[in-house]
């Protein structure tokens, strides 16, 4: 039924694009896959010079860096949750005052990248250690490697209070996955979920993280 209202709709002379987005669609419909490489760090990277300070911030801070950046806005009922269960946000600041980098951390014994693979995907760890959230950089922030020298300085923080830190990140996100290698990150494992007919059926697996 579905590929018989797509075929009318490209006889009726739809553009390219729209055809290409309606493909892409009901190929997601019947069948997406979504893959997360999971890293790990146990000594505490060396500390450098930067020209940032870095420090971490309260949501008293958060809210204020949220007034000058919309995507920040968008996050703050996230970030207030984090807060309240003891999540820590780094901030890297830049000379002038501007915000160059944020980091997302906390500490537990459970690995779920709840976002990428839902609920679950998950790995349950023997000790509590530090885990990497998520980061951002700003758009006129990009390519002053800001994101490495802030993830230093988490993961130095979080390696020597709990000995072990991991992190995890999309596998097609290659710039990503080469930035947690530069600060001493090394892949350890692939955990993934399939999804036939819109969710209706799922499976999920995992596998060691020799390609990476």
């Amino acid at each position: 039924m579905l590929s018989k209202v797509v075929s009318r709709i490209r006889q009726d002379g739809l553009s390219t694009l729209v055809n290409k987005v309606l493909d892409r669609v009901i190929r997601k419909l019947l069948y997406s896959r979504v893959d997360v490489l999971y890293l790990s760090l146990t000594t505490p990277p060396p500390l450098k010079d930067t020209e940032l300070e870095i420090y971490t911030c309260d949501f008293g801070e958060f809210k204020a860096w949220a007034n000058e950046h919309p995507r920040l806005t968008e996050q703050l009922p996230l970030a207030e949750r984090r807060f309240n269960s003891g999540h820590i946000c780094y901030i890297g600041k830049m000379p002038d005052g501007r915000l160059g980098h944020i980091i997302w951390a906390t500490k537990g014994n459970e690995l779920s990248a709840t976002y990428e693979t839902g609920e679950s995907c998950k790995k349950i760890l023997p000790n509590t250690v530090g885990i990497v959230i998520d980061a951002w950089t700003p758009d006129y922030a990009r390519g002053r490697n800001y994101y490495a020298q802030v993830m230093t300085k988490t993961m130095y923080d979080l390696a020597v209070e709990f000995g072990e830190v991991w992190a995890w990140v999309d596998t097609r996100n290659a710039p990503s996955i080469k930035g947690f290698k530069k600060t001493g990150f090394i892949p350890r494992f692939v955990m993934g979920r399939k999804q036939f007919l819109g969710g209706l059926m799922e499976r999920t697996y995992e596998f060691e993280a020799t390609e990476y």
